[in-house]
């Protein structure tokens, strides 16, 4: 029954009994002071226009109600249905008039203004977090007591692969992370209570991949709930350039050795220089004294069938001697050359110096240099150079190039059946194409894209450094020479040089 229904009928009860009450008592002073007495058909119509009375009375007070309080609550309903149908704290709750019901109207438009402006900065300070907690660059996760996941940002997804339904009612360190872990062990002990980590571990994506990453783990309190928030942060590439950065440091390290080794070479060849001009300059002496002793000595021999020197017959020591001071001679030449060679190699030169120079020259001083490593692994040079191939250029860092390549042939051939093939040629345009072939264990496509990058070496137990061939086609190409290289796995490698027409001679 609506609120009107209920005040009209409890106002005409009222007022039918109010009005009954007041008749009967005027009735009966009247009536006891002119001594009456009421008669029965009187008694009906009396009720029924007490009746009458009293819903006349409660109409009138009903539908001052209506006006006045009824229909003012209903407009404060509408009101409030509005705001609850909508969501909309910006709605003014208002009523005209300052009695009660306006009065109670201002109190509550109070409240959802303040509701309305601690929504705002309720909404504001959750979207601030939100995109914060979205747009961070480490991984975020909240666990529940169980360790399943409440929350998680886009970056854990991108980062391990997972979504919403791969992880539900699922246990996030079974997940990512290896059980048997000291580290996920102590949070589930401890991760409730106290901040621990930052600590390193390895985590699996959904895929299977293997990632390195840096674990913190803290408790926070949400709506008297105890939670995990756990930071995934993706050091992997990090890891991998420190691993890279100390590996170039080692390298650049070996190439600081090499090219000290190279003024030490250069030092030791000049202190050589001396003694092996000393010892050629006397061994002339001694072939020229000889030469002089040989007549008398051999009168006595003549004379003297048992004539010795040195324990042996006169005879065998004139061969002997005459062979051990070509030797010498041969020995010494030798050296000189190389030392001379080694003193060509490790001279610095100026940037931008050139000069005419004999390829097959430097070939022939490149192969003397190189000449224990060829031995050592005995394998078979054949060069074709011609006299007449003259290049304009800086005469020392081609030598340099040759070394790298000659060398890089030789680590790549086999110790038998091991063959090179220097050859040079001119092109229908007039250039000079000098090439290094080996028949070695040649390359395959993703090594050959890396072979110019700096410190990339396939040698690095043997002492590579992965410059030889970076630095070669540097040299080349700032002299205005082309580097190229033709190669096949187990089929061997072709290094070509071209030096255009206009740097031949």
């Amino acid at each position: 029954m609506s609120l009107i229904k209920k005040t009209l009928l409890i106002s005409a009860i009222a007022a039918s009994l109010g009005i009954g009450i007041i008749y009967l008592v005027l009735s009966l002073f009247y009536h006891s002071s002119n001594q009456t007495q009421f008669t029965a058909i009187d008694l009906p119509a009396i009720i029924a226009l007490i009746i009458l009375l009293g819903l006349l009375f409660a109409t009138i007070i009903v539908l001052f109600l209506q006006v006045s309080v009824f229909s003012r609550i209903r407009q404060l309903e509408t009101q409030f249905q509005y705001l609850a149908d909508n969501d909309d704290y910006d709605v003014t709750i208002s009523l005209q008039g300052n009695d009660e019901l306006s009065s109670f109207a201002n109190r509550i438009n109070k409240v959802i203004a303040t509701k309305r402006v601690t929504d705002k900065a309720l909404r504001e300070s959750e979207l601030f977090y939100k995109t914060i907690f979205e747009a961070s660059a480490d991984a975020f996760v909240i666990v529940d007591k169980d360790f399943y996941p409440v929350s998680f940002n886009r970056k854990f997804s991108i980062q391990f692969g997972f979504d919403e339904d791969d992880l539900k009612q699922r246990d996030l360190f079974s997940s990512v992370i290896k059980s048997d872990s000291t580290t996920v062990n102590q949070i589930r002990e401890y991760g409730f209570d106290r901040i621990i980590g930052p600590v390193e571990l390895q985590a699996i994506q959904k895929n299977g991949e293997r990632l390195l990453i840096n674990l913190l783990s803290s408790p926070v309190k949400l709506k008297e709930n105890s939670f995990i928030l756990l930071r995934f942060t993706d050091i992997t590439d990090i890891k991998n350039l420190e691993a890279q950065a100390k590996e170039q440091q080692l390298l650049i390290q070996q190439a600081d050795k090499l090219a000290s080794l190279g003024l030490l070479v250069s030092g030791v060849a000049h202190e050589i220089n001396n003694p092996i001009s000393f010892i050629s300059f006397n061994l002339t002496y001694i072939e020229k004294s000889l030469k002089e002793i040989f007549p008398n000595l051999d009168l006595i021999a003549k004379n003297d069938d048992d004539f010795k020197i040195g324990n042996l017959k006169y005879d065998l020591f004139k061969q002997e001697i005459n062979d051990l001071l070509k030797d010498l001679s041969e020995g010494s030449n030798r050296i000189i050359n190389i030392v001379n060679d080694l003193k060509n190699f490790a001279k610095i030169e100026p940037e931008h110096e050139r000069m005419s120079f004999s390829l097959k020259e430097i070939t022939d001083s490149t192969l003397r240099l190189i000449r224990h490593q060829i031995v050592k692994k005995n394998i078979q040079i054949k060069s074709n150079i011609d006299e007449s191939f003259l290049i304009f250029g800086n005469k020392q860092k081609t030598g340099q190039v040759l070394i790298n390549i000659i060398t890089n042939a030789i680590d790549a051939v086999e110790t038998i059946n091991g063959k090179i093939i220097i050859d040079c040629n001119t092109n229908d345009d007039g250039n000079v194409i000098y090439s290094i072939t080996d028949n070695g264990c040649g390359m395959d496509e993703e090594t050959l894209n890396k072979i110019f990058d700096p410190f990339f070496t396939t040698k690095t137990n043997s002492g590579g450094t992965g410059l030889g061939l970076s630095v070669s086609k540097s040299i080349m190409e700032n002299m205005g020479f082309i580097l190229s290289i033709k190669t096949e796995l187990n089929n061997g490698t072709t290094v070509s040089l071209q030096f255009p027409k206009e740097f031949v001679k």
